[in-house]
């Protein structure tokens, strides 16, 4: 099968080849500008973003990393502190909680929804449990009106991480506006995508925005970014030791004209994802990921668990189709994190996911026959493998009396 007819998991060539001229063209602006860090593309992406979220602010930064090291930072959560979070993340989530000083506490998840389990959270605080990262997995809220109320009830801070979700919504709330606090990855193959690696802090504080702001930029003080914005003479007074976080012009250029681009995409995303729901429906095989009550998602990619997932993603990729499984090992039990007591508990679901799980194409670029073509091969892999399983059981080991 030629390269350009591969059924690809993230769409960034696509993305580039429609936006090729306006992408050049705004490119060609801020190299003429001249001025590449602080300027009015970032202030513009900022303001522009905000408005599409219904969110107080926003401020760019240079990763999705970089925005949770910087909300942790601006709440002061460090060391001896606990983080509660999500057993099913990479390692971008835990770094910055890690590298704060604090303990990531794992968590598991939802088997329908893949989100964190709010009965399973409530479990896990302590007296030095400071902080929840509520994250919404491949774009599906998560059911955050529990979340943020077993957060009240014990005085801890909700992080919403929405890198999977801009667009989706919960409960007629944009996700990124469901805490006091939210940040998002905006790097490759995020449903919205800088041209390198971005992220992004929302906060509905004005106090909590300096902060950020503050430590995104060395620490500097607030009087002394201003200066230094200004093109002024500046003292570098510092308040603390912050991050050199900011994004540069040239990639909030990139994501202006692709936030140019989102209501369609979104409207896209989700026409593809009906589509593959009707394609699974009644297909006992699969197990496709589930909403809440209240959510309208914007997927990243079609969620499903099946078994032996193995097959699954042998004969799509014999077809020349792109898709990806669940973390595995989980991160928890990474050598990395595996020393943490915290990580001394088996996360049922979360393993079964790691064993589980397969994430199927959906993005813009995609056509409804695409979807058709996926969606087959699936069905018919998986049910062929629960039909060879139903003709020969695993032998059963009686219990010796």
């Amino acid at each position: 099968m030629p390269v350009d007819a591969v059924i690809r998991l993230a769409c960034s060539r696509e993305e580039a080849c429609e936006l090729r001229e306006d992408l050049r063209a705004t490119q060609s602006a801020v190299l003429e500008r001249g001025i590449f860090r602080d300027g009015p593309e970032r202030q513009a992406l900022e303001n522009e973003l905000a408005a599409f979220l219904h969110a107080r602010a926003v401020v760019a930064v240079s990763s999705g990393s970089a925005a949770l090291a910087v909300a942790l930072k601006a709440l002061r959560v460090g060391r001896g502190d606990e983080v509660i979070v999500a057993g099913n993340v990479d390692i971008s989530v835990a770094a910055p909680i890690s590298n704060a000083g604090a303990a990531p506490i794992w968590c598991d998840v939802s088997e329908r929804t893949l989100n964190l389990d709010p009965a399973a959270m409530s479990r896990l605080v302590t007296p030095s449990t400071r902080a929840i990262v509520m994250l919404h997995m491949y774009g599906n809220p998560a059911s955050s009106t529990a979340i943020r109320a077993v957060a009240d009830q014990h005085g801890l801070v909700v992080i919403e991480d929405f890198s999977h979700a801009v667009g989706s919504e919960m409960d007629g709330r944009r996700c990124g506006t469901l805490a006091p606090v939210a940040v998002a990855s905006l790097s490759h193959g995020k449903p919205l995508a800088a041209t390198g690696t971005a992220g992004v802090v929302v906060v509905d504080d004005a106090r909590l925005e300096v902060d950020v702001r503050v430590a995104a930029n060395y620490g500097l003080e607030p009087s002394a970014l201003a200066a230094i914005n200004a093109g002024r003479v500046a003292h570098f007074r510092c308040r603390t030791d912050g991050f050199n976080a900011t994004l540069d012009e040239l990639q909030s250029a990139a994501l202006r004209v692709k936030l140019g681009r989102l209501e369609q995409w979104i409207t896209q995303r989700r026409q593809l994802a009906d589509a593959y729901a009707s394609a699974f429906t009644g297909c006992r095989a699969v197990r496709p990921q589930a909403a809440e009550i209240g959510a309208r998602p914007v997927l990243r990619h079609f969620a499903l668990t099946t078994t032996p997932r193995s097959r699954v993603l042998a004969a799509l990729a014999a077809r020349g189709i792109e898709a990806g499984g669940g973390y595995r090992p989980p991160l928890y039990r990474q050598p990395l994190y595996s020393r943490m007591a915290s990580s001394a508990r088996v996360l049922r679901i979360t393993e079964k996911l790691a064993r589980r799980l397969v994430c199927l194409p959906l993005h813009p670029y995609l056509s409804t026959s695409d979807v058709e073509e996926v969606a087959t091969i699936v069905r018919s892999s998986a049910e062929g493998a629960a039909r060879r399983k139903a003709r020969h059981p695993s032998r059963q080991v009686v219990p010796k009396p």
